[in-house]
C-alpha cells in the first residue's frame, strides 16, 4: 500500500501509543464506485508473542522490524506453538475431506449450453 513519507511513521513506541489512543483505524480505497471508507478496529496485543505467532504463520519476512517470518528466524517456543496449531488444523482438514469424499456417490447431472465437453462419445 503507498504511503507517503509524510504520513509515514515506523517508530513501534508512537505506532503503540497511537493505537491505544485511537483503536479505530479508516481505510479509504479508490474502487470503481469511486472512495470507499472502511473501519477496522485495531488491538494491540500484549507482548511480542502474537505478532511472532502471526508472522510465521503467514510466513510473512519483509525487511526488519519483522524477525519471525521464517522457522529459521522465529523463537524455537514460538515455531513449537505454530507447528501444533498448524498440525491441528491439517488433522481437522484431512478429516473433512475424507468424510466429504465419503459423502460423495452417485450420478451427476450438468446444466447449461456449455455440457456438451461432458460428453462421452
Amino acid at each position: 500500500m503507498y504511503c507517503p513519507e509524510s504520513f509515514a511513521e515506523t517508530s513501534p513506541e508512537i505506532l503503540r501509543a497511537l493505537i491505544q489512543r485511537y483503536p479505530l483505524a479508516t481505510l479509504v480505497s479508490m474502487s470503481g464506485n469511486g472512495l470507499e471508507a472502511n473501519h477496522i478496529p485495531l488491538y494491540l496485543a500484549p507482548g511480542e508473542g502474537p505478532q511472532r505467532k502471526n508472522q510465521l504463520a503467514l510466513e510473512y519476512a519483509p525487511e526488519p522490524p519483522f524477525q519471525a517470518g521464517r522457522p529459521e528466524d522465529a523463537p524455537k517456543d514460538i515455531v513449537k506453538v505454530v507447528r501444533r496449531h498448524t498440525e491441528t488444523l491439517r488433522a481437522e482438514r484431512e478429516r473433512m475431506i475424507a468424510v466429504s469424499v465419503w459423502r460423495a456417490f452417485g450420478w451427476a447431472r450438468v446444466f447449461g449450453v456449455d455440457a456438451i465437453w461432458m460428453s462421452t462419445t
